[in-house]
């Protein structure tokens, strides 16, 4: 599926900035990241199916918000109360709020009370994980390396997998292959430098990109490929960490 720059694609992306950006807030804190290869992803998983294209663009417009909303309040740094960041930090907050409402006020138009439910319940689970997350890599000297894989994997994929199992996805390959996708991306985005030079995380990220590999060279699916080179080398990730240490 050549759909990497398509109308559909652009016009998701457009209407996500323009949900997302409030003038005050962008003023303040900044445009509004649109996590485009999170977008491009959901839509190789899903575009094939034969629901109504609407609604599955309706699903990963609310989805792809109420993502933006959780990975928004992760910006929110621990800051005194006479901080001078101390406002620009509650617009953060406020506009992660923002973010996550908005899937409410989409899916709630059209009346889709189970994908409110759905969407819901992941929020809920990933905020979770998290905490737990959050717990190990700040409260423990040393953290266990698997356990914060554990996590990290949890929380990269679990809209990914939320949206499979609504819309019935019955190629689980391709579900295992949208997962690695956002998990490999996810990783070189992460701010913790030092797991990046574990052996136990680049071990982990270079599974995944072997497997995505095999699966690319037996699929010989070019909206497979074109999303697969977007995709920076576990390597070059590698020594970048290296060299920002």
């Amino acid at each position: 599926m050549a759909f990497i720059h398509n109308e559909s694609l652009n016009q998701l992306i457009t209407q996500i900035q323009n949900d997302a950006n409030h003038k005050y807030v962008r003023k303040t804190i900044g445009e509004a990241e649109v996590p485009v290869f999170f977008v491009q992803v959901l839509q190789w998983l899903l575009g094939d199916l034969a629901a109504d294209k609407k609604r599955v663009d309706l699903y990963i417009l609310a989805t792809t918000l109420v993502k933006m909303g959780t990975d928004m309040h992760e910006r929110v740094a621990v800051a005194s109360p006479d901080s001078e960041n101390e406002q620009k930090q509650q617009l953060t907050v406020l506009a992660g709020d923002h973010y996550s409402s908005l899937f409410y006020r989409h899916l709630a138009g059209r009346h889709e009370t189970e994908g409110i439910r759905c969407l819901a319940g992941v929020t809920c689970r990933v905020n979770e994980w998290k905490m737990s997350l959050h717990s190990l890599l700040h409260d423990e000297e040393d953290p266990d390396v698997e356990k914060v894989w554990f996590y990290f994997e949890k929380i990269a994929t679990a809209w990914i997998t939320a949206l499979a199992d609504f819309f019935h996805v019955e190629e689980n390959l391709k579900v295992q292959i949208a997962e690695a996708l956002v998990v490999l991306h996810e990783a070189t985005q992460t701010a913790v430098s030092r797991l990046h030079q574990h052996e136990v995380w680049t071990n982990k990220l270079r599974e995944k990109e072997a497997f995505l590999q095999e699966a690319c060279s037996q699929a010989g699916d070019p909206g497979l490929t074109c999303l697969i080179h977007q995709l920076p080398k576990t390597d070059t990730a590698v020594s970048k960490a290296s060299d920002e240490s």
